[in-house]
């Protein structure tokens, strides 16, 4: 796959400590155009984004909203999406990285039909460590950008289009949303709690998976947007599909509470 387009948007992207700059190096490996939507921020994004457009091929978009919450996340990321090309594209936040076996396997795709692309999302803690029971084990976000497209609840879980494939990714998007104790603890509340089966101050390692491994495409579901009934359950089995990858990238689990202690004092 040659000609993918990336898009996203952007707010208060240093005053939440995001890696932006590690995410466009990442979409910069596969991405030709990365469009931004930059909402209001407290701090100096907009200033920040302008600097890194001699670096890479980035479209700003500027856009004040009176919303807030999902309309606002939604409506930005929707934005952005419609200034791209009609063709394929990613949605992307600033805080999620692709590790290489993932961007191997999307520089390698060649997709039969306009489908619609879901990764295995995995929420991360500090670097390697996995936080398990929280929101998302899979996100649509490689998809055919054209008049049948979307971005849809608050833009997190991803775009869709009038596709009648689904096809799961064995290899997964890495969420940092977790990166500082604040953030933490901020979102824990906001988004999902953990699994009563997790041993308390335990956390999991990261498995990268090698790229030379083969069966990138877990599973290809075709449906049938009238029979809403088959598609609910096509998509319970991708969901099942979806934690079950998720669950083989997570290793051993490990004294994250020490190790969060000696990181935060706390």
């Amino acid at each position: 796959m040659k000609n993918i387009e990336a898009f996203c948007m952007a707010s208060n992207i240093i005053k939440n400590e995001y890696e932006y700059i590690h995410t466009f190096n990442l979409m910069n490996q596969f991405a030709k155009k990365i469009t931004v939507v930059v909402g209001p921020s407290e701090d100096n994004t907009l200033e920040e984004l302008k600097k890194l457009k001699g670096v890479y091929n980035l479209n700003i978009i500027e856009k004040n909203w009176k919303g807030k919450g999902d309309v606002f996340l939604r409506e930005g990321k929707d934005l952005a999406r419609q200034a791209c090309h009609n063709g394929w594209v990613y949605l992307t936040d600033l805080d999620e990285h692709l590790p290489e076996e993932t961007i191997s396997i999307i520089k390698s795709l060649e997709p039969e039909n306009k489908e619609n692309i879901w990764f295995p999302f995995i929420n991360m803690s500090d670097a390697g460590v996995v936080l398990d029971g929280v929101y998302h084990d899979i996100v649509p976000r490689l998809f055919y950008n054209d008049e049948h497209a979307k971005v849809f609840g608050d833009g997190f879980g991803g775009a869709r289009s009038q596709s009648h494939q689904l096809l799961l990714f064995n290899a997964p998007i890495l969420h940092f949303g977790f990166s500082s104790e604040k953030k933490w603890t901020i979102k824990h509340n906001l988004y999902g709690v953990e699994d009563s089966g997790i041993p308390k101050g335990m956390r999991r390692e990261y498995i990268p998976r090698k790229i030379n491994e083969p069966d990138n495409s877990i599973v290809k579901i075709k449906h049938d947007d009238k029979d809403l009934l088959n598609k609910s359950l096509l998509f319970m089995v991708m969901q099942i599909m979806g934690r079950a990858v998720s669950n083989a990238y997570k290793g051993n689990y490990i004294d994250y509470e020490g190790d969060r202690k000696r990181m935060y004092g706390k």
